[in-house]
């Protein structure tokens, strides 16, 4: 009997030690059992594998039923935990455990599943029949890339560690579980699996529309094993080094993210880390991660000193370390060789294009390299000062190395930052960020930052390139699944666009590799304000003022505070009289000013703002259109609606559902027609959805 899936031989696979069932036959009374609730459950019959009596305890030197290559390949895998069933020699556990959790890596599908409820499970569903030893549950959670979670029919009394029966009495048992409701638990679990794999598949647009605006890669379905990387320490006693060992960090980030099969927490949030005294185990809670690589860093001179050390999160078990005394030339060998242990550690397989990026040297002068690291420690500090100090070293690391992918795309991306900080100067730096991306892209163009970069420039513009610029975010993210920066700004622009299915995929990924940068926590707010979600937004933004406080995240926070109708709030934030022209607080000076409908006061700061940073940010223009319809100015508002409209915001759902400020114009007939016109522009641009 086929899956319920085509391309499937059967829906679940039942794998277990046939010591385990020889005395009483307890598997073959579950899956009797379960054969009865799974009927009750699906409206469809649902295929199950189920061996009586499988060839247990066959070792390397036998031959393998060919057959059962392709029985391996269902939706659901079973196996039934017992005291013997994590055993290397056992039948059970290298030719189907194992060979269910290869053939599912490499599945389109994957080894995760999205359900419908937003949570991810794995298609393996463990079934435990006994208390087991430590060793075997981390042995199993190991191979399966994360927490063991498996459905329990233990029998416990003081002494007993056996199998739940159907007969046992719940009342007498210590965990207080039933045989029929576990049973109901493995059916239910079964059938949010499924689901979740029906959906995505019904989800899943054709191959043309995908390559063309999805592609997102799932890092639930790819992702085997997980690292955090923690700031190294700088043990120089000079707090001038700290630049060195950060960037020994960075580039260790760098190599790791480029293996798909691994998930690697980004930059970003492992620098929120710097600092702070966490147990490797809460670590494993809070970042949802296995394994946590830290060290230290002495540079004294030309002599370096490198500390490293690789633990398993959830029990601190030391796993690799070493120790490398060297010379500062020789830190592009340190890293390469600190990466490949950790692959050798953990026991990764590299196809051929993670093995060259992992040798790869993209700078090769040591001077250049250390100016390189001096500018990414300057541009993390957020400033315009800042930020021109990290120009300076890169175009002087570019003067000793020569024409490099990696140092333009870094001079691109502090451009970009730079031009943010200055607002009001923003045009000359948006060429200059352009300029950067098409110039690494000529020198390597297999580098993702470039193409995120490029597709970012492409994007924040008056009119935004919607067709390149997404293009080009995904081919960043083809590359390099974790760029958080291009997964940043896809999810931004899908949802401006009104296509929340995917901006949702990419925000997903990003709580996954980013969920401590500030940034991270903006964006995430971003999507609860596309989805009408508020007060959501209110608290991510708060989160942002709290691991960083200013006025960075001000006007989003007063944006929200306004659309839940919390207007005394947005009243009391008080606008320093030395920056009320500038930006952000002169957007929440009109704010201000629309909500006590003063219009007078509104047109003008509107006009100042069209002479300083209109033309070269399309965000202003949406805000501008709110701030009028909070005013109750429709005309002005529809026609910075419109503008808005031009420049890439065409979220029809948003503006028709979810914009409170905007909701006294409907059924008004130039309010409806100017929305129709949304819709067509948004349905035009993913009419392949």
């Amino acid at each position: 009997m086929a899956s319920i899936i085509p391309d499937y031989e059967y829906d679940i696979f039942i794998s277990y030690r046939q010591k385990d069932n020889r005395s009483d036959q307890w598997v073959t009374s579950f899956v009797k059992a379960l054969r009865d609730e799974l009927d009750a459950t699906f409206k469809e019959d649902v295929s199950i594998y189920f061996d009586a009596n499988p060839h247990d305890g066959l070792l390397e030197t036998h031959d393998v039923d060919g057959s059962l290559k392709e029985k391996i390949k269902c939706l659901v895998f079973i196996p039934i935990v017992s005291r013997t069933y994590c055993d290397a020699k056992s039948f059970a556990w290298k030719n189907e455990f194992i060979a269910f959790r290869d053939f599912a890596q490499t599945d389109p599908k994957g080894l995760e599943i999205r359900l419908l409820n937003g949570n991810v499970a794995k298609r393996v569903l463990p079934v435990r029949i006994h208390d087991i030893d430590k060793e075997d549950a981390s042995l199993l959670e190991k191979e399966i890339g994360g927490l063991l979670r498996p459905v329990d029919f233990i029998y416990k009394e003081p002494g007993v560690n056996r199998p739940l029966r159907l007969s046992d009495d719940r009342n007498l048992n210590l965990e207080k579980t039933d045989f029929k409701n576990q049973v109901n638990k493995v059916a239910n679990a079964v059938l949010e699996i499924i689901r979740g794999i029906k959906t995505e598949d019904r989800h899943k647009p054709s191959q043309p529309q995908r390559d063309r605006q999805l592609n997102l890669p799932s890092q639930s379905t790819q992702i085997i094993k997980s690292i955090v990387v923690l700031p190294f320490e700088n043990i120089s006693n000079d707090p001038e080094q700290d630049y060195f060992s950060d960037g020994l960090t960075d580039e260790l980030i760098t190599d790791l993210s480029m293996i798909k099969s691994l998930k690697v927490i980004s930059r970003s949030s492992c620098m929120m880390l710097k600092g702070m005294k966490k147990s490797t185990q809460e670590l494993s809670r809070e970042l949802n991660i296995q394994y946590v690589l830290q060290g230290g860093v002495r540079k004294a001179g030309d002599n370096l000193r490198v500390t490293a050390q690789l633990a398993d999160a959830q029990d601190d078990t030391l796993i690799w370390g070493e120790k490398y005394n060297k010379k500062v030339e020789d830190i592009f060998q340190v890293q390469e060789s600190i990466s490949k242990a950790i692959v050798d550690a953990l026991t990764i397989s590299l196809n051929r294009d993670e093995s060259k990026k992992l040798v790869e040297k993209p700078i090769t002068n040591v001077r250049a390299y250390q100016k390189y690291l001096q500018a990414i420690h300057e541009s993390g500090k957020y400033s315009k000062e800042s930020s021109e100090h990290a120009i300076r070293f890169l175009e002087e690391s570019l003067a000793i190395e020569g024409d490099n992918a990696l140092l333009y795309t870094a001079l691109g991306y502090t451009y970009e930052l730079y031009k943010d900080l200055d607002v009001v100067n923003r045009k000359p730096h948006v060429e200059k960020v352009r300029m950067c991306a098409h110039k690494a892209i000529e020198l390597d163009p297999e580098l993702a930052s470039a193409y995120g970069l490029l597709g970012i420039s492409q994007m924040d513009q008056f009119k935004a390139n919607y067709k390149e610029g997404i293009g080009n975010l995904m081919k960043a993210l083809e590359i390099n699944p974790h760029d958080a920066e291009a997964l940043r700004w896809s999810n931004f622009w899908f949802s401006n666009s009104g296509n929340m299915k995917a901006a949702d995929e990419a925000i997903a990924t990003l709580r996954e590799i980013d969920p401590l940068n500030p940034m991270s926590h903006f964006w995430f707010g971003w999507n609860h304000f596309m989805h009408g979600r508020f007060e959501q937004s209110v608290e991510e933004y708060e989160i942002c003022e709290r691991i960083s406080p200013g006025q960075t995240f001000l006007l989003l926070k007063a944006m929200m505070l306004a659309y839940g109708q919390r207007e005394d709030e947005v009243l009391a934030i008080r606008i320093p009289e030395d920056q009320a022209a500038i930006p952000p607080w002169n957007m929440i000076s009109a704010l201000q000013c629309a909500i006590r409908k003063d219009l007078t006061a509104l047109d003008r700061i509107v006009q100042h703002m069209q002479e300083i940073q209109v033309e070269s940010d399309n965000r202003s223009c949406w805000w501008i259109a709110e701030f009028y319809a909070i005013a109750n100015d429709l005309p002005n508002a529809m026609k910075w609606l419109e503008i808005a409209m031009e420049g890439g915001w065409i979220n029809y759902t948003f503006f028709s559902e979810h914009d409170v400020m905007m909701k006294k114009f409907r059924a008004n007939p130039p309010f409806d027609s100017l929305l129709e016109k949304m819709k067509v522009m948004r349905d035009e641009l993913w009419r392949n959805e």
